[in-house]
This record gives C-alpha cells, sequence and structure tokens, in this order.
C-alpha cells in the first residue's frame, strides 16, 4: 500500500472533528511526503484544512459537514503541543453572571506563546499567561480562578462579586477549588474565605 493510501486508511479510522497534524503522520513516511498527501485529501474533501500545517476531520451534518468551534480546535492544538488553554476573563465572569459583555474577538489565555490565529473561519488571539493562573482547567473550579483573576484586574473583587461565584459551584467544584488552596495567591483565598465559598 503506498503512503496516500496508508493515511488515507489511517484518517478514515479517526474520530469526527479530530484533528490532524503532519508530525503525527511521520511514521508512514518523510515531511514532504505526507504534507503532499494532506493536501491532495484536503482537495478530496476527506479532511479540511483549519490553520497553517494543522488538518481536521470534517463533522458530517444534516446540510453537509462542517468544522469543530474555533475553541475545540485550539483546546485538541494546545494537548499536541503540550500547553493549556481556558477562556478569557471576560467571558469567565459573563459564565458566572457578573457581566453581559464577551469579547467580540475570541481571545483565549494560554501557557503558550500570545499569537493570532486563524482556526477554521474563525480568527483566535491567544494570550499568554502563567502556569500558576490557569489550575484546573476545563473545570467550573478552574474557571472561578480566571474570574477572580479579571475582577482583580478590573478592580472589582467585591465580597459579593465572590459570592455570587461561589453559589454556581456545585459541591464538588467548591472541593475541588478548596484543594487548589495551596497554588492560588493569598489575596484569593482570603477573599474566598471571607465570603464564605472556602473554609480555613
Amino acid at each position: 500500500m503506498n503512503i496516500h493510501n496508508t493515511i488515507k486508511s489511517h484518517i478514515e479510522t479517526l474520530a469526527a472533528g479530530e484533528i490532524i497534524t503532519p508530525k503525527a503522520l511521520l511514521p508512514f513516511g518523510s515531511r514532504e511526503a505526507v504534507d503532499q498527501v494532506l493536501s491532495r485529501l484536503s482537495k478530496e474533501g476527506l479532511i479540511s484544512r483549519v490553520s497553517r500545517g494543522v488538518y481536521c476531520k470534517p463533522i458530517p451534518g444534516r446540510w453537509g459537514s462542517y468544522l469543530p468551534e474555533a475553541f475545540a480546535i485550539a483546546k485538541s492544538l494546545s494537548e499536541l503541543h503540550g500547553e493549556v488553554i481556558a477562556p478569557h476573563g471576560a467571558v469567565a465572569v459573563n459564565h458566572f453572571q457578573l457581566s453581559t459583555q464577551n469579547p467580540l474577538q475570541l481571545v483565549l489565555l494560554t501557557t503558550g506563546r500570545s499569537k493570532t490565529a486563524k482556526l477554521g473561519w474563525q480568527t483566535v488571539r491567544f494570550q499568554h499567561v502563567a502556569a500558576s493562573k490557569l489550575p484546573a482547567p476545563n473545570t467550573l473550579a478552574g474557571l472561578a480562578v480566571t474570574a477572580l483573576h479579571y475582577l482583580r484586574e478590573n478592580q472589582e473583587v467585591t465580597a459579593e462579586n465572590v459570592k455570587t461565584i461561589g453559589k454556581q459551584l456545585p459541591l464538588e467544584e467548591r472541593q475541588r477549588l478548596q484543594e487548589l488552596i495551596p497554588q492560588l495567591p493569598s489575596w484569593m483565598t482570603r477573599a474566598l474565605i471571607e465570603a464564605k465559598v472556602l473554609h480555613a
């Protein structure tokens, strides 16, 4: 079986929406050969190009196939590179009903470098932050931490706002947040304890 058919057969076994990069396919051939096959498969419609050197297996839908949302693509790419991403603080406070504003452009916090990338049809801005600011990613407890950092940047860490966040955390997420205390800045721990979201 030639490299084109080998890679095509491999991609056909992948789940819809899965990210495909040339690096992951190097066991099948040289980088140049892999790039040529991916370009050809993209023209055939088996995969879709979502960014430079990055492809995705489209998701079938009622009205044709479509790409995953930009956040899902970004999350998959960040995992491939060993990075963490999370929603922007403005999105976090919006989730906890402390604001009605969302960034017009999709902005994601990342432990990787700051950059702007086009993922599918959407332009995404990645904003670098220290890993210490993104504990427990993809959990409500982690989102609460992101929201509190954003509130502090805007001088809005009030007892009322902290209580509002706490009321929307299920018990398991409060417990997760309690376990994060060693990783939280002292001001945040103090605010959470004073608002009775956490105990000392």
